[in-house]
């Protein structure tokens, strides 16, 4: 039936054996702008509901060949989709049990006999909008039982208690391969459960928790968890919200995906991309946080630099391909090398001991040691290092030697920032490099002013050159036994400002 409007006209069916009566019924209809249509008997009644489909229909219970009860039980079981035309029966008895009759067959409204024409009108304009509203919210509801039925999501409502109150399932997994699909999760499964009843007990109590934290502040909350299914770790986030004072409207969904591109993108901003270990970003900000650690702490720890000597000659030589395999053996030989007893750092699981093993770019690696007790451990693990990079490495059907030079700084004595110490621990590995390399080297405050007289004196000499403060004097050799002239020297003076 289509929506009814108030502006618009309706259509009525009158249903009636009288004529007089169906007369007095269409001039009623005609006072409050309504259309009639009429039917001398039930069964006529029937054939005109189906082929007009009038908005209202009102329908005498006394009529030859089909009563109105029949017509009325007929005229519902023809219709489909939902609709549902108002049926207002007209009885000439108000008795309890022809009013249940009615409604048992599928009336509206009924009204008895002797009729009260003016209020007839009014009721049947009733009627309608009551209809109308009805059929909207019946559209309303199959469109949004469509919209949950193509999210993915899970709703559920709980009280504050942590019981289900209704439970609509969203999609679910496929099966495990070679598993038996288990029951589908049904409303029926859930009302009247528990929290704990569907979940693991951790999960559970979470949830219940926020549950009435959402309650008491009436604020939406989140909570995530995790479970297994299939041998895999499926990550779920649950948004709350309160309905009233009492109870709580959850939002289930599945975030396993969001989950793993996270750790993706994690992994593609902390972790290098050809070796697998940390990056400079990621050494960067664990060496920041054992920094904190070891100043709240008063504890000491190393930051070793490690650059492979000669690198770029495997490069040039054998090609980048090449230097690329090598740099994933030396990174691999390193995890070996650098043992998690030596190395403990601050984290938890995998990332906890390759977190102090990091490749800062091209051959230059790091360590850090934490909780240094001596130098010596240093040492024991820069030498340790060095000699697992002598052993050969076999490229390509090549046998492949390379030498490391490392350097070492220490906290608190060689600096108090990160910057600092991975700046003193780089000084000291060229410091290595230029005591004939395959070298471990500490840092002392010596080496920066080498490296500073270095900068100044090559500085000094680029302003020479473009305020002209060289010039070229020649200095006479002479033969010591006939004091003659033999030749020259060269010499370029530097008139210093």
């Amino acid at each position: 039936m289509p929506a009814f409007a108030s502006n618009q006209r309706g259509t009525v069916l009158v249903a009636d054996d009288d004529p007089v009566m169906r007369l007095l019924m269409l001039e009623m209809l005609a006072q409050v702008g309504m259309e009639g249509i009429e039917a001398g008997d039930g069964l006529e009644a029937v054939e005109l509901a189906r082929a007009r489909m009038p908005d209202l229909i009102l329908m005498d219970v006394d009529m030859p060949r089909m009563d109105g009860f029949t017509a009325c039980r007929t005229i519902r079981a023809a219709e489909k989709d939902g609709a549902c035309v108002p049926i207002v029966m007209v009885t000439g008895s108000d008795d309890v049990e022809a009013v249940t009759q009615a409604y048992e067959v599928g009336a509206t409204d009924f009204v008895s006999k002797p009729i009260n024409w003016p209020i007839l009108g009014h009721r049947v304009l009733y009627v309608l909008r009551a209809s109308d509203a009805i059929a909207r919210l019946r559209i309303a509801d199959a469109q949004n039982r469509a919209v949950l039925e193509a999210i993915p999501d899970t709703f559920f409502r709980l009280n504050g208690d942590g019981f289900y109150l209704d439970y609509e399932p969203g999609q679910e997994r496929q099966p495990c391969p070679g598993r038996a699909a288990s029951t589908p999760p049904t409303s029926a499964r859930f009302i009247g459960k528990h929290l704990s009843d569907t979940l693991p007990p951790e999960i559970a109590a979470r949830m219940l928790e926020q549950v009435k934290t959402v309650l008491a502040s009436q604020q939406v909350r989140s909570v995530e968890y995790e479970l297994i299914e299939c041998g895999d770790v499926l990550h779920f986030e649950a948004r709350l919200v309160a309905t009233s004072p009492f109870e709580v409207l959850g939002l289930v969904r599945d975030i396993s995906e969001r989950k793993r591109a996270e750790e993706q993108i994690r992994r593609l901003a902390y972790c290098d991309g050809l070796t697998g270990i940390p990056n400079r970003q990621a050494f960067l900000e664990t060496l920041e946080r054992e920094l904190q650690r070891a100043k709240m702490g008063n504890k000491k720890f190393a930051v070793l630099f490690m650059d492979l000597d000669a690198f770029k000659r495997i490069n040039d030589t054998l090609g980048h391909n090449a230097g690329d395999q090598l740099l994933k053996m030396v990174s691999e030989r390193l995890r070996e090398t650098t043992r998690p007893s030596d190395l403990v750092s601050r984290g938890e699981g995998a990332e906890r001991d390759a977190a102090s093993l990091a490749r800062l770019g091209g051959d230059e690696f790091t360590i850090l040691i934490p909780d240094l007790e001596r130098v010596e451990h240093a040492l024991n693990v820069a030498t340790r290092v060095k000699e697992a990079m002598r052993r050969p490495f076999l490229i390509e059907g090549n046998e492949i030697f390379v030498t490391a030079s490392i350097g070492i700084s220490l906290f608190p004595e060689d600096g108090d920032d990160c910057g600092s110490l991975l700046k003193f621990a780089d000084t000291a590995m060229y410091h290595a490099k230029n005591c004939g390399k395959n070298n471990a080297k500490l840092y002392s405050s010596s080496l920066t002013m080498q490296i500073m007289s270095h900068v100044k004196l090559e500085v000094g000499l680029r302003r020479a050159l473009q305020n002209d403060e060289l010039y070229l004097v020649y200095q006479p050799q002479r033969d010591v036994r006939t004091s003659e002239i033999v030749g020259v020297e060269a010499l370029v003076r530097w008139r210093h400002p």
